[in-house]
């Protein structure tokens, strides 16, 4: 826990459920995370196994209706009633989801590593899910890139238009982190 001058706030090292999603300048554009942070939203934009999950079942579904009619149709079922109930699990059950991710977090900005190319330009959606929270989405712009050696590159992000029950969260889940440091110092 350290305090930067460059930053307002204190920030941690911490291992959190973060997901993100580098944005195309399109989808920047479009209206902010917080109009439309639902479950179905999080499950398309965040959880790429899961996307690519559905895609492979439906090619699969596809060939066998192809073979047969009868199983083509029984499995298309199956997936309708599988999609029907992943958009029924609230928020909570489907953040278990979310990747665990090492990032440096304070109130005002977050930095973690990623394996994909990104500018100083990008636009990031990430997508957080601290302690005893729903998840929530928070659009960011890039402060910092800092190539690694391993390829991948340290990126400092900085909130943009997040909501101020959101930052409560956050300050409020740094805090408990300091008090657990301190406690266990002692």
């Amino acid at each position: 826990m350290k305090q930067d001058n460059n930053r307002s706030f204190f920030r941690i090292d911490t291992m959190i459920p973060c997901g993100y999603r580098i944005l195309t300048a399109e989808e920047a554009n479009r209206k902010e995370p917080a109009d439309i942070q639902d479950t179905q939203y999080i499950e398309e934009h965040f959880l790429n196994d899961l996307h690519k999950l559905d895609e492979q079942i439906k090619e699969s579904i596809v060939k066998f209706s192809e073979r047969s009619n009868v199983l083509g149709k029984t499995l298309a079922a199956l997936d309708s009633k599988l999609n029907f109930i992943i958009q029924t699990i609230d928020t909570k059950s489907l953040s278990k989801s979310i990747p665990l991710r090492m990032v440096n977090i304070s109130a005002s900005g977050i930095m973690f590593n990623v394996e994909e190319k990104i500018d100083i330009n990008s636009k990031v959606e990430i997508l957080l899910q601290l302690p005893e929270e729903d998840a929530f989405i928070i659009s960011c712009d890039v402060a910092n890139i800092k190539p690694q050696t391993d390829g991948s590159s340290s990126v400092a992000l900085k909130y943009k238009g997040i909501s101020e029950e959101d930052t409560r969260k956050i300050i409020f889940f740094i805090q408990t982190k300091e008090l657990e440091v301190a406690n266990n110092k002692q």
